[in-house]
């Protein structure tokens, strides 16, 4: 008992001082950040929300690198994801930056323009690897086909990108081009681009679809993660479809982004937490051995969410589930300026989510049934005998 309580304050001081490395990592940006925008005079220039989306790609960042080194279960995936985030804050500074400088000179706004089409381009990239890595192990659950994976996933997804961006022209001086071959440059890029999230998306759906299935599983945490990153895909495909039809509401869009971001952050929180106790090793050996274990073993830890949800009950789930889609949608569809058109899109996505929530709910509920339901019925009829 005593050894036990031990393991748990030693775990939760770990915790606490990776969280603290983290707070201090964040806190030496946000002074980077605050002098870097103030020496270059770029204060106003920046709109307060990029600035808060900006700082909660870094603490992302931060976390998900604090987890990789207890992580033993899907440690490539957790890299992809610190690659994408650390990213996004890095060209969305350097854009923004661009992006306010731009007017001072011709040669700086043709810099920003090439910057602004590799960054569409990148971006999408490193989305559709995460995707793709994941549809391969989906596919093949194994630890000895992890470097094929990445593999076959750079293959694939350099080979979407290079195929659906071949029209584009990158690097070039569009001062000599003329900025009618900018505009439709930049026209072609959003079109591809839309294109590519369309095919992350519907590489997503399977993956999902597999899982749901019980045909692979991931570490703690991270198909919470996912949830998220499929939450992104669906956002940008909103967005991009807007930029298509001319509808520029970028900075309206960062707020859904901050809501996405503090999902992430709270997740990796939790999963941080997760890892550094002494019980996680296991369960992460489970994750690695599936293969071998599924129908056998059963999963050594059931996770924050399912002691939540027993707690929580069905009903008031879905009541809390309704409400929290009330709060998000009444600001998004009654307040700011919005089209008609765009409150239309708007809700249907977040019907479309609170669709997909229910699903999975209904689709585990009937799936967990089916396990162990005929326990249940067995000690019914043992009661009445």
């Amino acid at each position: 008992m005593a050894v036990t309580e031990k393991h748990k304050i030693d775990s939760k001081q770990i915790f606490y001082n990776e969280l603290g490395k983290v707070l201090v990592g964040q806190v030496l940006f946000q002074i980077f950040f605050t002098i870097l925008l103030f020496s270059l005079d770029l204060e106003s220039q920046i709109e307060p929300i990029q600035y808060i989306n900006i700082s909660a790609y870094i603490f992302i960042s931060l976390i998900s690198y604090c987890t990789l080194k207890y992580t033993i279960a899907n440690k490539p995936l957790v890299i992809l994801f610190i690659i994408e985030f650390l990213y996004l804050a890095v060209s969305t500074l350097v854009l923004v930056i661009y992006g306010s400088l731009s007017h001072q000179s011709d040669q700086l706004f043709n810099i920003r323009a090439n910057l602004y089409i590799a960054n569409y381009i990148s971006t999408a990239t490193i989305s559709i690897l995460i995707t793709t890595y994941l549809f391969f192990y989906s596919l093949k659950p194994k630890i000895k086909g992890i470097g094929r994976h990445i593999l076959l996933a750079l293959f694939i997804s350099g080979s979407i990108v290079l195929v659906t961006y071949s029209d584009i022209i990158i690097f070039v001086d569009f001062l000599d081009l003329g900025s009618e071959i900018y505009d439709k440059s930049l026209n072609t890029l959003l079109l591809d681009t839309y294109y590519v999230y369309l095919i992350n998306l519907s590489f997503l759906l399977f993956i999902w679809f597999t899982y749901n299935q019980g045909q692979y599983i991931l570490s703690e945490y991270l198909p919470s993660i996912i949830s998220m990153h499929t939450l992104m895909i669906a956002n940008d495909i909103y967005q991009l479809y807007n930029s298509t039809n001319l509808l520029q509401n970028y900075i309206d869009a960062q707020y859904f982004n901050t809501i996405v971001d503090v999902g992430f952050i709270l997740l990796w929180i939790i999963r941080l937490n997760y890892l550094t106790k002494p019980e996680s090793k296991k369960n992460e050996h489970f994750v690695l051995n599936y293969d071998l274990l599924k129908g056998f073993v059963e999963k050594p830890h059931d996770g924050f969410w399912k002691a939540a949800l027993i707690k929580l009950g069905k009903q008031r789930f879905y009541i809390a589930s309704a409400l929290l889609f009330l709060i998000i949608s009444i600001p998004l569809l009654f307040l700011g300026d919005f089209s008609y058109f765009m409150r239309y899109n708007i809700l249907l996505m977040l019907l479309f989510l609170v669709g997909v929530m229910i699903y999975a709910i209904v689709y585990t509920q009937r799936k967990w049934f089916n396990h162990v339901g005929f326990l249940i019925q067995r000690n019914k009829k043992d009661q009445i005998e």
